[in-house]
């Protein structure tokens, strides 16, 4: 029976998953046929787990975290590679708990592969990872299959499919190196004799290994000549010790890749025109010296940050002329340098060309450097400053970050993302220019304060189309705030940022005003989180505030003001509020946020921490607003919200379903009846003077109704409600009351003077009865209308009957509760009889309190009520 095309493909992806390499014809050939013979997926990949070449790669002494890392390290692309540090996390933990519940390394990785294979490229834990995997297939089908190729090793496989990650023009770009590869050329591996050997016209490959304590017993020696004939071909080092390099003479080879363990120098001066210098997963520093030819520096798969790369050129071979860097995957590189090594390096211009992404330590340049440019499709992060570079720009379509210092710096941006930061110091004026392209690009002004750190008519600051951010210091901010309208235009700034962030904590008063800023500006992001009294003037309405760090000070105040918001007619404005500290295990204190004229107010109570949240990760904010109608309140953080706001008597409703993590609020003091809704987590609510209607929704809610007749209903789980005096708390009524153990809480202690737990006596009729206790339940149905009112008062308190008499009890003098259930198991009402103004009770002694409707069949115990 022939194999199918989708079988085929499977065991393609099998080995692509587990050996980070293309079959190549051949070896497909072979597994293949194992399986049109019978053999599962999963059984080939247990055969192949325990396989020399698998064990090679993932040695059995390693333990089932050692494994887990290291495999998924490659089968990602880095650690983390193609998904977040925490999802790598994760998915080491699973494959440890894997192996450890007693499955081999084969069916595991096949179980890893199976999982990811399956999940949508969209997806945004490990859409990547699959694209990547996806791509890979790809390519290794492309190679196998389309082209029917077959390596002479498992770096040969493994080279197809290297630079592929989630990026589909990575795709691309392989097949087309796979079409050009038919003209295969042959695999020559030195020795620890003396070899010359001579390629053909294929592209052929040399292998050497410095693994000797001696230059002799090197895998290559100081004698060999090497001639790559025709063709495009490599010559592969490994470096595992640091005896000097041996000095290998090269003819007609155009590649060359070293992967170094140790801190080692390798010597080219007999290398002939080297086309490229490649780093190649090394994890320690490389320096190749008397590099004869001007050509590109590689730096490939490199995630050791020591991992420095130098590449030193005869002075003969530098001047005017540009240096071409290749980075590729390396996620955490150290520095590197391309140049004659010496002050003044010899390169004028540098090029970063980036596929997937990368970041280096630093690019070291001499002080003839003039230009660098970013380009290709990946992202590039070059961690240290660049120096002496007058003119630096992005031309690719990926992310670029980096950060100059350079007087009259001239910065230009494309389609990418640029993230550019300039330290120029202040107290000096200075000439620069940005002018960014079509990303979300971010500019950062690290160290101005004054209005003349930029010079007039001699700054550019243009973000370009596209979402951008610009970030400097409050005090910047209060300076252009002061300037006029036409001293401010001098300064440069265009009028294309969207985001202003102010990266320090202010002094008092500091002020943004957008219309000498940007108007264009729709969100202010305070990074540093308040630190005095803080103004901003002209904020676009549905625009946003972002508190990103707690204020210095609880009464620390962000006034906003909303443009247009105080026009006559202006009814319907917004301000949408983001809380986004990082938190460590506690409450966030954000301050107080003043928004007079403002409709609706959206809050987003989240976090930047990166690891999982904790009960005490919560976010504070007062509000003082007092024509907000409408607060909703969104995130994952818990959000504690009051102040002058939650009085104002334009507030309706405030509406927390948006949050998944809980809300504490209050309208203490409000007239009017408010709407208040919580979350499906823990929540405080408690209202105001008016009729309020207030829903808990899920979780153990503590809700107060406050003064007036409010309608309170708890939602899932078991809830308490909190009652006021019964002088001012009104008529409230419970919607969904569960009576019994394990049931909601009525918490009365505001309405009896009784000390201690609540204890509990039950009345089944109307006759005289001892009473002793603080709550009386009456389940008689004898009373006649069941609301104590004409009758059922005569019923309970007439001559003979259950309270005729003072009760000389633990209540004697004090107020007690009495709850009068319908017995229909649907309602009862909760009544306060104040007993301190004389022994006999009468109806002015008698208040009702709460009425519990589609009250749950069942009866009241003990711990239903609340009286500490």
């Amino acid at each position: 029976m022939a194999i199918t095309v989708e079988t085929r493909t499977d065991i393609i992806e099998l080995v692509v998953g587990m050996f980070d390499a293309a079959p190549g014809a051949s070896v497909l050939s072979e597994l293949a046929t194992s399986v049109d013979a019978g053999l599962s997926l999963k059984d080939l990949a247990i055969t192949l787990g325990n396989s020399s070449v698998f064990t090679a790669e993932y040695p059995t002494f390693l333990t089932n975290t050692e494994f887990a890392t290291n495999y998924l390290t490659n089968f990602l692309g880095g650690n983390p590679g193609e998904v977040s540090s925490a999802n790598f996390t994760l998915a080491v933990d699973a494959v440890v708990a894997l192996l450890n519940s007693g499955k081999s390394r084969g069916e595991v990785v096949y179980d890893v592969i199976t999982a990811v294979s399956a999940v949508a490229e969209t997806d945004t834990n490990f859409g990547t990872a699959a694209a990547r995997l996806n791509n890979q297939t790809e390519v290794a089908v492309h190679y196998s299959v389309t082209t029917q190729q077959s390596g002479s090793t498992l770096d040969d496989l493994k080279a197809v499919i290297d630079t592929v990650t989630s990026d589909d023009a990575t795709v691309t770009a392989a097949k087309a190196t796979v079409d050009g590869s038919d003209n295969e050329g042959g695999t020559f591996t030195l020795t620890t004799a003396i070899d010359t050997l001579k390629g053909g016209s294929g592209n052929d490959t040399f292998i050497g290994a410095q693994n000797g304590a001696t230059e002799g017993a090197q895998g290559y020696q100081t004698a060999d000549n090497l001639d790559g004939g025709a063709g495009t071909d490599l010559f592969k080092i490994t470096v595992t010790d640091a005896t000097t390099a041996p000095l290998v003479s090269t003819t007609n080879v155009e590649n060359f890749e070293i992967q170094t363990t140790v801190a080692e120098t390798v010597n080219a001066a007999n290398w002939s025109s080297p086309s490229s210098i490649t780093n190649k997963q090394s994890t320690n520093t490389l320096t190749v010296s008397n590099v004869g030819a001007i050509g590109t520096v590689g730096v490939s798969g490199v995630t050791n940050n020591t991992s420095t790369t130098t590449v030193q050129y005869s002075a003969s071979t530098t001047g005017d002329t540009t240096v071409n860097i290749a980075l590729t995957n390396s996620s955490d590189a150290g520095a590197v340098r391309a140049d004659n090594n010496t002050a003044g390096g010899g390169v004028e211009n540098f090029v970063v060309t980036s596929v997937g992404t990368n970041k280096i330590a630093a690019l070291t340049m001499g002080t003839d450097a003039k230009k660098v440019t970013f380009a290709g499709d990946g992202n590039a992060t070059v961690t240290a400053t660049l120096a002496n570079a007058t003119t630096i720009a992005a031309t690719g379509a990926g992310k670029s970050s980096f950060s100059s210092a350079v007087a009259k710096v001239a910065i230009t941006g494309a389609a990418g993302a640029e993230t550019v930061t300039l330290g120029h110091t202040s107290g000096t004026a200075h000439e620069f220019s940005v002018a960014l392209g079509a990303g979300n690009d971010s500019l950062t002004l690290t160290n101005l304060v004054l209005a003349a750190d930029l010079t007039d008519s001699k700054v550019t600051i243009d973000g370009g189309e596209g979402t951008d951010t610009l970030t400097m210091k409050s005090a910047l901010t209060e300076v252009l705030t002061n300037l006029s309208t036409t001293a401010v235009a001098k300064k440069g700034i265009a009028n294309t940022w969207e985001v202003l962030k102010v990266s320090d904590q202010g002094a008092a008063n500091d002020t943004v005003d957008l219309t000498k800023i940007g108007s264009n500006i729709t969100t202010v992001d305070y990074a540093a989180g308040l630190g005095d009294a803080q103004d901003i003037v002209d904020l676009a309405s549905g625009g946003t505030v972002v508190l990103g760090a707690a204020a210095s000070a609880a009464g620390d105040t962000l006034t906003v003001g909303v443009k247009d918001a105080n026009v006559a007619g202006s009814s319907s404005d917004v301000l949408n509020v983001k809380l986004d500290g990082s938190h460590a295990g506690a409450d966030l204190d954000y301050g107080v946020l003043v928004a007079a004229a403002v409709e609706t107010i959206n809050i987003n109570s989240t976090t930047t921490k990166l690891t999982a949240l904790v009960a005490a990760d919560t976010n504070q904010v007062d509000l003082t607003a007092a024509n907000a109608v409408n607060i909703n309140v969104t995130g994952n953080v818990l959000a504690d919200l009051d102040g002058a706001a939650l009085t104002g008597n334009a507030l309706a409703t405030i509406d927390a379903t948006g949050n998944t993590a809980g809300v504490n609020v209050t309208t203490a003091g409000a007239t009017q009846g408010i709407s208040i809704k919580g979350t499906d987590k823990v929540d405080n609510l408690t209202g105001g003077n008016g009729a309020d209607a207030i829903v808990g929704n899920g979780g153990k809610d503590v809700i107060t109704g406050g003064q007036g007749d409010d309608a309170l209903t708890g939602g899932a789980d078991a809830d308490t409600f909190v009652f006021e005096a019964a002088a001012t708390n009104g008529k409230d009524t419970i919607a969904d009351f569960t009576m019994g153990t394990g049931g909601d809480v009525l918490n009365l202690s505001a309405l009896t003077s009784a000390a201690g737990s609540a204890n509990l006596t039950t009345i089944g009729s109307t006759a005289a009865q001892a009473m002793a206790d603080n709550v009386l339940y009456i389940t008689s149905q004898d009373t006649a209308g069941k609301d104590f009112g004409g009758a059922d008062f005569a019923d309970l308190f007439g001559a003979g009957k259950a309270f005729a008499t003072t009760d000389t009890g633990a209540s004697a003098a004090n107020s007690f509760v009495i709850v009068i259930d319908d017995n229909a198991g649907s309602a009862a009402q909760l009544y306060i009889v104040d007993q301190s103004d004389g022994d006999a009770v009468d109806a002015t002694d008698v208040t009702l309190v709460g009425v519990l409707t589609d009250v749950t069949a069942s009866s009241f115990v003990a711990a239903n009520f609340d009286l500490t």
